[in-house]
């Protein structure tokens, strides 16, 4: 892979974009460039506009389009039309950085709890932290190189994949990599996320293993770090694993390294004033924490946030503690807590031994597991489990509210492909697929020991599919030679062909090559 040197910036670049708003005065400008290259010099070249030349209100570094007028868009198209090139870098980044050092800009929290909030950063602020870093992890000047796969829009991808190389003198590989190829994994240092992480431990063990072998640190933040994957990823990699407790507001806070539990960073000041943690450092201003955490001197143990502890019959249950527990089961891949009519509930997403339990037992079987995980702790109080195709994370791996609260009353169906249509000498012929996925609404009353999709469904959804050809249910005469072959199970990938002429529908739905119904459909004229 390419490594893209951030260390300089380039001149050429810079120019480019300060010309493009030299004649008109600029509203706030949203930086949404995908490249890492492309946004430190576009970052850099609005830093010097704002600071020698005030042509921008306010820079905002965020993945997130905003729909509003007020804002300017720079992103991917932007540099494609005004041609910026990976041209020569002949401008210190570390030394253009300290000398606007004053200067500002504005993050965008994840907005994972609510709506997305704008976070006033100073670019000393980002090198005092990336330099306290370097020292805290016994960094050598380019004796690394780091491979990021997170945003550099966000705190921590800002943080670890732009400032930390720059100030450490250290090349930078950016991707979105796909578990195929990790054989590319080459560098020192990978910044990631503990969904990437999990992904990577169900990945093939031997080809995991030998992708990975030159990586020395793993960095991860943005939600838990299961210390089930921890304990994994010693049986793929001797690399140790440095898990960041921060937030957009405070920078980091604290880290676990291999599996010691959280410790604050020592330049950060936790103060507890009337049960309230206000944490301070030399990159940050005052902070209260939003999380529930305890504090004994140095160490941090954090029960989830404040915001997601709720009071149930007395009692007070933390969420994220939910989910953790929850996740202990090695038939969930993940999971979401929340509340329903004053009662705890879990949308859940399978493994595949998870799904294997799910197709021969049902959500019986599935949620007798879970309970014997969490009886203990919260007894009989999590009342509601749906099973859901997966949860809905960011880039950064924090869970999105919003998404995964839409999917609680969400009554999925199952999802048709139309692969072919085509006119035949008998009239039309339509051939559609579908896979059975594990989030149909009604599989679990039919049945819950052994789910599967009833008759009366599948009819239903020949009669809608029919009406895409017009065929109007409301003229149904009569339905013949229905047969029902085999069940239509979990999992399951279906056809369905239709042959249509004049007044009658023909269908047959097959399972691979398995016949699993079949029967005539005809509509009055």
């Amino acid at each position: 892979m390419e490594q893209l040197h951030i260390l300089n910036i380039s001149k050429n670049n810079m120019n480019k974009v300060i010309t493009a708003f030299d004649k008109s005065r600029c509203n706030d400008i949203l930086i949404n460039i995908s490249s890492n290259l492309l946004f430190i010099d576009v970052f850099a070249a609005l830093i010097y506009m704002q600071y020698n030349q005030s042509l921008v209100n306010k820079i905002i570094a965020a993945p997130v389009i905003i729909n509003n007028k007020s804002y300017i868009i720079l992103d991917d198209e932007f540099c494609r039309k005004a041609c910026l090139q990976y041209s020569e870098r002949d401008i210190d980044s570390l030394e253009f950085f300290k000398k606007y050092s004053s200067s500002y800009f504005y993050l965008k929290t994840s907005g994972s709890t609510g709506e997305p909030v704008l976070i006033k950063k100073y670019i000393h602020q980002m090198i005092n932290e990336a330099e306290y870093l370097k020292d805290f992890l016994c960094f050598q000047p380019k004796s690394k190189s780091v491979c990021s796969i997170v945003p550099h829009h966000h705190m921590y991808g800002l943080t670890f994949a732009v400032f930390l190389p720059i100030v450490n003198r250290f090349p930078v590989i950016e991707q979105s990599p796909v578990l195929e190829n990790l054989s590319q994994f080459t560098e020192n240092i990978l910044v990631t996320s503990p969904e990437f992480l999990k992904k990577l431990i169900l990945y093939d063990k031997n080809t995991t293993k030998n992708a990975v072998k030159n990586i020395e640190l793993i960095i991860t933040a943005g939600s838990t770090l299961d210390e089930t994957i921890r304990k994994s990823l010693k049986d793929i990699t001797n690399a140790k694993v440095l898990n960041i407790y921060g937030s957009t507001e405070t920078g980091v806070i604290a880290c676990d390294l291999d599996g010691g539990g959280f410790r604050f960073f020592k330049s950060v000041k936790v103060i507890n004033n009337n049960g309230i943690n206000e944490v301070t450092s030399n990159w940050s201003d005052k902070y209260i924490l939003n999380d529930e955490v305890k504090v004994t001197n140095d160490r941090l143990e954090i029960y989830g946030r404040s915001d997601r502890v709720v009071k149930i019959a007395d009692k007070r249950f933390s969420l994220d503690m939910i989910e953790k527990y929850v996740k202990q089961s090695d038939l969930i891949y993940d999971a979401y807590a929340y509340i329903i009519d004053n009662r705890i509930g879990a949308l859940i997403s399978l493994t595949e031994n998870g799904r294997t339990v799910f197709r021969n037992t049902g959500k019986k079987g599935v949620i007798e597991d879970i309970e014997k995980y969490t009886h203990n702790m919260f007894g009989t109080n999590i009342r509601h489990y749906k099973i859901v195709s997966s949860i809905f994370r960011n880039s950064n791996g924090k869970l999105i509210k919003k998404e995964n609260d839409m999917l609680v009353s969400d009554k999925h169906q199952i999802e048709f492909k139309q692969e072919n249509v085509e006119k035949t000498q008998d009239g039309i012929y339509a051939l559609f697929s579908a896979l059975i996925s594990d989030d149909i609404f009604y599989l679990p009353a039919h049945f819950y020991s052994f789910p599967l999709i009833p008759g009366f469904v599948e009819l239903d959804h020949i009669i809608k599919l029919a009406e895409k050809f017009e065929y109007d249910y409301t003229k149904i005469n009569k339905i013949t030679n229905l047969k029902f072959s085999s069940f239509i199970r979990p999992y399951d990938k279906i056809t369905v062909e239709l042959i249509m002429s004049d007044n009658l529908v023909k269908f047959i739905i097959n399972i691979d090559s398995v016949r699993a119904a079949s029967g005539s459909i005809k509509y009055d004229k």
